[in-house]
């Protein structure tokens, strides 16, 4: 039998029939360049402790308002610092991810942290957004798929995890395989143990209450509209000038909301809320 652990784009797994031919709006790619500074200025620029390590996440003009966000954290002698960003609107923007990183480390918020560092290592690669379809089946005759083959990588805005998803895919396929050769039956009938287990795991359990979350990361005005509004009424709040600004509550309400219509918010807040 086989076991597909072949990444994200698994030919295997649609030779299989256990995914249908890849869509890029389901996918997205993920850049990072891995930047060498020492541990004292790492620690000196992040306000670290020995052994502290800090993450950033950041949302909006640092993907031109496409679908993604960009991350660095630290690590003890280096910063990894990328961007990633739905397959499908890059490729409909014809802008390609190196710019968005070479953009990013200009920021004003970033530059400061990375200067003078050296680039010593670049990847990048595709992640599964859209998860395993609902349904679909995660066995055939002689056949397992497992990890980003299967489309275990789950994008919940603020982390992705897909790390945990494919140890713990693997082990229960593991397993399967091996009642499997128990048995002398490596038939469908058999191996669809492995479907039955995946679905009683944390795995199955977190795809099924996260199911809305890519339809929801998908709407463009999370990227655009909500971080202008979101910054402009904070400069509105901390601007000082000669008028009374009332209640703060108050004013940073009116400012938000000057800037995004009140209904459109509020559908875009109860799709958030059912979808996270």
């Amino acid at each position: 039998m086989v076991i597909a652990a072949d990444g994200v784009n698994s030919l295997l797994s649609e030779k299989a029939g256990l995914r249908a031919r890849h869509d890029p709006a389901h996918f997205a790619v993920a850049a990072k360049e891995i930047i060498e500074l020492s541990g004292g200025v790492i620690e000196e620029r992040f306000q670290l402790e020995r052994g502290e390590g800090a993450a950033q996440l950041f949302a909006g003009s640092v993907t031109r308002g496409m679908p993604g966000g960009g991350f660095l954290y630290t690590n003890r002698e280096t910063l990894s610092l990328g961007v990633v960003v739905g397959v499908q609107a890059a490729g409909s923007a014809g802008v390609p991810i190196h710019e968005l990183i070479e953009e990013f480390k200009e920021h004003p918020a970033v530059a400061p942290l990375v200067r003078g560092g050296n680039v010593v290592e670049y990847s990048a690669h595709l992640i599964p957004e859209a998860g395993p379809g609902a349904g679909t089946p995660l066995s055939a005759d002689g056949f397992l798929t497992v990890g980003d083959a299967a489309g275990f990588c789950l994008n919940l805005g603020v982390t992705v995890r897909g790390m945990d998803y494919a140890l713990a895919s693997g082990v229960l396929a593991g397993q399967a395989a091996l009642a499997a050769h128990q048995q002398g039956d490596f038939s469908r009938q058999t191996l669809s143990a492995y479907d039955r287990s995946v679905q009683e795991s944390f795995i199955g359990k977190d795809f099924k209450s996260y199911r809305q979350v890519p339809s929801f990361l998908a709407n463009p005005r999370l990227y655009t509209l909500y971080p202008r509004a979101l910054t402009g009424a904070f400069k509105d709040l901390y601007r000082v000038t000669e008028n009374s600004k009332g209640k703060i509550l108050r004013g940073f309400r009116n400012s938000l909301f000057s800037r995004i219509p009140l209904g459109q918010a509020l559908g875009d807040v109860i799709r958030g809320y059912r979808a996270l």
